[in-house]
């Protein structure tokens, strides 16, 4: 349904981390709390037309937690790696780099 002179506000695709090395890099737009039955941080991020929305994690959201909107940002999933403090569980492992709007130069 469509309103004349309204544009329709949507969600992002959400991008998946399946290998290590995989990345997506954009600005990032928005981000969301309490989203699902787990009750997960998600963030939004504009790369280029397409937007993207990612889930959170622990080592993610506490990552996350220092990049502001409108930063630009590069995550790089690292693969699982085995928990110190859970014997026996996995955790996923991220790189986060953020560059902010004002140090962007040619990009």
């Amino acid at each position: 349904m469509e309103s004349e002179g309204w544009n329709e506000v949507k969600g992002g695709d959400v991008f998946f981390f399946e290998k290590v090395g995989d990345s997506i890099e954009g600005k990032l737009v928005d981000v969301r709390s309490e989203i699902g039955e787990n009750k997960s941080m998600m963030y939004d991020l504009q790369a280029g037309e397409k937007l993207w929305s990612l889930w959170g994690s622990t080592v993610l959201d506490g990552k996350m937690h220092r990049v502001k909107k409108g930063d630009f940002v590069k995550i790089v999933f690292l693969g699982e790696k085995p928990s110190e403090k859970r014997k026996g569980r996995m955790y996923k492992d991220f790189q986060v780099f953020v560059k902010e709007p004002e140090n962007l130069g040619d990009v």
